[in-house]
């Protein structure tokens, strides 16, 4: 059996602020057997029937999905075993939860497992923590396959790996490293670290284009590291108020390059702009109720989707939140334009690091990464994705997040009178409905048409002045 995702409705909420909104996860909820929850514990297991013998203490997890299907993998380190989890967008007989493994050194045996990764084809990466290797296995219909074992003579304790392109990274507890492997297992470089990049007991790892963030546990804080192709060095550390009781775990870094950690004894989420450059906020408390946590040591991140870990119980054990984007200022200037003399100017803030796509009338005016606080500007030249002016009418300008969500709009207002028909003779425009758009068929018998003030004139025999022609429209 497995739990799908149920994506929630998100309701915007706009907010004109001087000050920066302290931005906010949101936690989703899981849809099966047609009920509807809000966290994966001992006690959902039971109300469902699942066989709650598969769940020991589940430290890691990591997924993909494939064609109508998502497969989700937990290492459970207390039972020395790996549970693989199928689901489908609706509840079906292809929906189930496996597990495999048990304690020892062989083949489909693990020792205390605890990281693990999955590559651009599928193939999972465990951290046979107390085996001192590196497990590979590939899902292989409904079964999960043994493919190999490699590290076995470099690694001590190897905790938490990430995988990027050609390269698998392990942080080593025991020997205090970070070791880059290839896909074939062959050590290609390592980290040791001395003075100040000396590392303690490194828990947690993840990887940004270039960048390693490590978390150091035993020295309470976050390494960032850079690969150099031939040699990994340090860059920075950043300690988060430092206390003798903190115990940093896992750590994941989204699409932004903003990085997340699990704080296991103060029980939060802590949140770093890309490269470390600035704490953005923690998020949550101890208990069991939702923005809670028991312990959280796992992270697990899919898109905006963020999915906690916790110390398994009877009210604890798998959360998924989100990252949520909130519009909290946006403008136009004029908001009510003629398009024909010139453009409108768009400005807008974010309270959240976050992809941001601003269209209007089908058309992307603007595509980049945005930081919280900021504002940005772009313009609007009046045209749609075709290149045609806009007849006139009310358009909205959208906001959308990375996944295509939409986080605000605002509208601005085409000037403009648009004729059609049988123009009457001797018609009158004024200079209060310019400018006037000529749309479809207009009647060769109507005689003449002219502006206010001797700007122009329209009839069916004579040249037109101050005009601007698309495929169906005749602007003037």
């Amino acid at each position: 059996m497995c739990l799908v995702y149920k994506r929630t409705v998100t309701f915007l909420f706009l907010v004109i602020a001087a000050n920066l909104l302290e931005a906010k996860l949101q936690r989703v909820g899981y849809s099966y057997g047609g009920y509807y929850f809000e966290k994966f514990t001992r006690s959902t297991l039971r109300s469902f029937e699942i066989d709650v013998s598969l769940f020991a203490e589940p430290y890691d997890a990591a997924g993909y999905i494939k064609a109508d299907s998502h497969f989700l993998f937990i290492v459970d380190a207390m039972w020395h075993r790996i549970i693989y989890l199928k689901g489908v967008p609706e509840d079906s007989i292809n929906t189930w939860t496996k597990s495999i493994g048990k304690l020892g050194s062989g083949t489909y045996e693990f020792n205390t497992p605890h990281g693990i990764g999955i590559d651009n084809n599928h193939v999972i990466y465990v951290c046979d923590t107390d085996n001192r290797r590196i497990v590979k296995l590939a899902i292989n219909g409904d079964a999960l396959q043994w493919l190999d074992t490699f590290g076995a003579g470099f690694l001590m304790a190897p905790y938490d790996l990430a995988v990027s392109g050609n390269s698998i990274y392990v942080v080593d507890a025991g020997n205090n490293k970070v070791l880059r492997f290839g896909k074939d297992g062959t050590l290609q470089c390592m980290y040791a670290g001395s003075g100040v990049g000396a590392l303690l007991t490194p828990k947690g790892i993840a990887v940004y284009a270039d960048y390693l963030y490590i978390t150091d546990t035993g020295n309470r804080r976050i390494v960032l590291l850079k690969d150099y192709g031939t040699s990994i060095g340090f860059v920075r550390a950043q300690t988060i108020d430092v206390g003798l009781d903190r115990l940093y775990l896992d750590i994941e870094v989204d699409t932004t390059g903003c990085v997340y950690l699990a704080d296991a004894m103060q029980n939060k989420i802590v949140k770093f702009s890309k490269g470390l450059e600035h704490y953005l906020y923690s998020f949550g408390s101890y208990g069991t109720n939702i923005n809670q946590f028991i312990h959280p040591k796992g992270l697990l991140l899919a898109d905006t989707l963020i999915g906690v870990i916790e110390n398994w119980g009877e009210q604890s054990g798998f959360q998924v939140y989100k990252s949520v984007v909130n519009l909290i200022y946006a403008k136009v200037q004029p908001n009510v334009v003629d398009v024909t003399v010139r453009d409108c100017d768009i400005a807008f803030v974010v309270d959240e690091y976050s992809m941001l796509k601003v269209t209007i009338a089908n058309k992307t005016i603007w595509e980049g990464y945005v930081s919280p606080g900021v504002e940005y500007t772009t313009t609007w030249n009046g045209k749609d994705a075709s290149g045609k002016l806009c007849l006139p009418g009310t358009y909205a300008i959208e906001f959308r997040n990375d996944i295509g969500r939409l986080i605000g709009s605002i509208n601005v207002i085409v000037k403009g009178t648009i004729k059609s028909g049988v123009l009457a003779q001797n018609e009158h425009w004024t200079e209060q409905g310019e400018p006037y758009v000529l749309v479809k068929q207009i009647d060769r018998k109507c005689g003449i048409a002219t502006l206010a003030g001797g700007a122009g004139s329209f009839h069916s025999q004579c040249r037109v002045s101050f005009c601007y022609l698309t495929k169906d429209n005749l602007w003037i």
